[in-house]
């Protein structure tokens, strides 16, 4: 991938974490590259093209991370989804689908495609884990494992977003939290 492409994607995807989507513009880029706006049109011709791309590339992240994840027991795969968070916590970071989806209905269309697709896929591989566990006697909850599944990823993203605001470390509690179980 070309040097420059790989920045605007990095870039993109920094702001779209730390400011939100709609809080940034090719400008801020190419100030921060050091290159001219048409460079990024070259690339990603709009906006929403960034975007979606950005997402595009987090799905196959995820795909890639649970993919190395499958040779490990249940707990442990949710021992390193959680750990994810820790390393956006540390950026001062939130997750791309907390910072995409409070504007949700004011992105582009394609845009609102991939991140559902992203969530949806979260949400069915945390389910299945979580699910499996619970089966093989490794997890103890008694919520379903549909609902927990919704539980552990809504702590997460909240313990990101309270952090940005507070000093308690909320992200270190839900982590706990979440792992104990």
């Amino acid at each position: 991938m070309n040097d420059t492409r790989s920045e605007i994607l990095r870039l993109g995807e920094e702001f779209i974490r730390t400011k939100g989507y709609n809080a940034f513009s090719y400008a801020d880029i190419a100030e921060i590259i050091k290159i001219r706006k048409a460079t990024i049109h070259y690339y990603f011709p709009t906006k929403a093209d960034l975007g979606t791309e950005i997402i595009k590339n987090t799905i196959q992240k995820f795909h890639t991370a649970i993919k190395e994840w499958e040779q490990y027991p249940c707990d442990i795969q949710l021992k390193n989804w959680v750990a994810l968070y820790a390393d956006s916590k540390k950026r001062n970071w939130i997750c791309i689908t907390g910072a995409l989806s409070p504007n949700f209905d004011t992105l582009p269309l394609k845009m609102q495609i991939e991140l559902e697709l992203l969530i949806n896929d979260v949400f069915s591989w945390l389910e299945k884990i979580l699910s499996n566990g619970k089966e093989n006697g490794i997890f103890h909850f008694d919520e379903s494992p549909r609902l927990k599944a919704h539980l552990i990823q809504s702590l997460l993203l909240a313990s990101l977003l309270f952090d940005k605001v507070t000093t308690n470390n909320i992200y270190e509690e839900v982590k706990n939290y979440i792992l104990k179980e």
